[in-house]
């Protein structure tokens, strides 16, 4: 998780740090490879929302993960698909960095 984290936290400042481009603009700055990246952090935040989520009663509430097995299996199933997409998200990153660039830099 930890690691996921750290992982979104950098691909935010990176798209911070690139001017944060409107939804469409990444596709066409950085072609498909940067429409998938966007499209992996967005899966990444809702994934995390969804685990936030299931706590937002509190940590020892009924229907938390520490309480509810059923909760905890979609929690698991999050954590899961978040870890799945980071890690495909630094694959794209990969991709990104050697993409030559269109204006020549």
């Amino acid at each position: 998780m930890r690691n996921v984290l750290a992982l979104i936290g950098a691909s935010m400042a990176l798209f911070t740090a690139a001017g944060t481009p409107a939804a469409g603009a990444y596709s066409a700055a950085t072609g498909p490879a940067g429409a998938r990246a966007r499209d992996l952090l967005v899966g990444i935040a809702e994934d995390v929302r969804s685990i936030f989520a299931a706590f937002s009663d509190g940590i020892d509430a009924p229907k938390s993960p520490v309480n509810d097995p059923i909760s905890l299996k979609h929690a698991k199933s999050d954590l899961d698909s978040a870890t799945s997409k980071a890690e495909a998200l630094a694959n794209e990153f990969i991709d990104l960095q050697q993409a030559p660039n269109k204006n020549g830099r």
